[in-house]
Protein backbone atom coordinates (compact mmCIF):
# COMPACT_ATOMS: atom_id res chain seq x y z
CA UNK A 1 0.00 0.00 0.00
CA UNK A 2 1.60 3.56 -0.59
CA UNK A 3 2.43 6.03 1.71
CA UNK A 4 -0.12 8.16 2.31
CA UNK A 5 1.64 11.79 3.46
CA UNK A 6 -0.99 12.99 5.06
CA UNK A 7 -0.57 10.79 7.88
CA UNK A 8 2.52 12.21 8.76
CA UNK A 9 5.35 9.74 10.08
CA UNK A 10 7.04 7.97 13.37
CA UNK A 11 10.60 7.91 14.11
CA UNK A 12 11.58 4.15 15.18
CA UNK A 13 15.28 3.04 15.35
CA UNK A 14 16.26 6.48 12.99
CA UNK A 15 14.29 5.75 10.83
CA UNK A 16 10.91 7.99 9.43
CA UNK A 17 8.53 5.47 9.11
CA UNK A 18 4.90 6.50 7.21
CA UNK A 19 1.69 4.42 7.01
CA UNK A 20 -0.67 4.26 4.49
CA UNK A 21 -4.62 3.90 6.29
CA UNK A 22 -5.35 5.69 8.96
CA UNK A 23 -5.27 3.17 11.35
CA UNK A 24 -1.75 2.75 10.97
CA UNK A 25 -0.01 5.04 13.08
CA UNK A 26 -2.29 4.02 16.28
CA UNK A 27 -1.42 0.65 15.69
CA UNK A 28 2.06 1.29 15.55
CA UNK A 29 2.45 3.55 18.44
CA UNK A 30 1.06 1.43 20.53
CA UNK A 31 3.03 -1.94 19.80
CA UNK A 32 6.46 -0.21 18.34
CA UNK A 33 8.41 -4.05 18.56
CA UNK A 34 5.89 -5.47 16.88
CA UNK A 35 5.43 -3.24 13.76
CA UNK A 36 8.81 -1.59 13.81
CA UNK A 37 11.47 -4.13 12.45
CA UNK A 38 8.63 -4.92 9.67
CA UNK A 39 8.64 -1.71 8.77
CA UNK A 40 11.99 -0.71 8.26
CA UNK A 41 12.18 -3.66 5.94
CA UNK A 42 8.90 -2.24 3.95
CA UNK A 43 6.85 -5.50 5.03
CA UNK A 44 3.02 -5.45 6.47
CA UNK A 45 2.39 -7.36 9.31
CA UNK A 46 -1.36 -8.77 9.60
Amino acid sequence: MPVDPKLGTIAYKGKQIGFGCKTCPAKFQADPTKYGEAALKNQVVE
